[in-house]
């Protein structure tokens, strides 16, 4: 992630984990874990004007567009999108 600092990017990622967080201003936001396809970690902050708009709906794969961040060395992602992509159905069907 370090290479697209300041740049909007989609990630595919497994959702691991994810929490509500107040603001200052005491307004919802969202804190969340993904893994991508290689294994790797990537953390995205869902903010108070998108955290409604684009709903985490439970555990899968979600299609996260963002910027990069870095803070303190650490890279994490903005969300402006997401969308929790739909499970490949059986072909035998």
């Amino acid at each position: 992630m370090h290479q697209y600092i300041n740049k909007s990017v989609l990630l595919y990622g497994q959702l691991v984990n994810t929490r509500f967080n107040k603001t200052s201003q005491g307004k919802l936001m969202r804190l969340s874990t993904f893994i991508d396809a290689d294994g790797n970690y990537f953390d995205a902050v869902h903010f108070t004007n998108v955290v409604h708009q684009y709903p985490i709906n439970g555990m899968g794969v979600y299609a996260c567009y963002g910027k990069i961040t870095d803070r303190f060395g650490f890279c994490s992602m903005n969300v402006i999108q997401s969308k929790k992509m739909s499970i490949a159905g059986d072909p035998r069907l």
